[in-house]
């Protein structure tokens, strides 16, 4: 990967790889970066395309309909203490970002997948607390919609298949991991 990073979020649209933001070290608690950079397993090569309008690390990332959606992250460069709630989609075609409502629950570390064709934030941290939030993004009305709340997590992976939504492991407090998978039925 040509910017070297972590907690960076990723989408995949056409079999196309996005990896966007993440921490791109230099500093103590890191260095966020608005970057975006595409991989093409079919080419094995990396293209350079249009930036956040801020660096995240932790971004939720997903695509939906053939758009990327960057959700949330820590804008700051001491994680934890610029959470944000910002939500902006990328289209490829234009290789251009787009500003969309904001989600109610600003948060880092979150996970973002699409379930039933729409996309849902869940869990995450903010500067204080591990999060129990989970919010659907309504795509036509652009606005977001509480759902009921999960177990307090944040680090996890997350994925969907069919009608359920999957949270495995992660953690619960910010040093221990947990081996819990909670499963979501809409």
């Amino acid at each position: 990967m040509p910017t070297q990073r972590a907690g960076a979020g990723v989408g995949v649209i056409d079999g196309i790889i996005y990896v966007v933001g993440g921490d791109s070290g230099g500093a103590p608690g890191g260095v966020a970066t608005a970057t975006v950079e595409a991989y093409d397993p079919s080419t094995d090569s990396w293209t350079t395309k249009a930036p956040m309008s801020i660096p995240r690390i932790y971004p939720g990332v997903a695509a939906l309909d053939g758009i990327l959606y960057a959700v949330g992250g820590d804008s700051a460069a001491v994680s934890g203490t610029g959470v944000e709630s910002r939500v902006e989609t990328y289209d490829p075609a234009t290789n251009h970002w787009t500003t969309r409502t904001p989600m109610p629950v600003p948060r880092a570390g979150l996970g973002l997948t699409v379930l039933g064709g729409t996309l849902y934030a869940v869990g995450g941290f903010n500067d204080r607390d591990i999060l129990v939030t989970v919010e659907a993004y309504d795509k036509a009305g652009d606005a977001w919609i509480e759902k009921a709340p999960m177990v307090p997590q944040w680090g996890f992976a997350v994925c969907s298949d069919a009608n359920v939504l999957y949270v495995i492991g992660g953690e619960d407090s910010v040093t221990w991991p947990v081996g819990t998978v909670q499963v979501y039925h809409p």
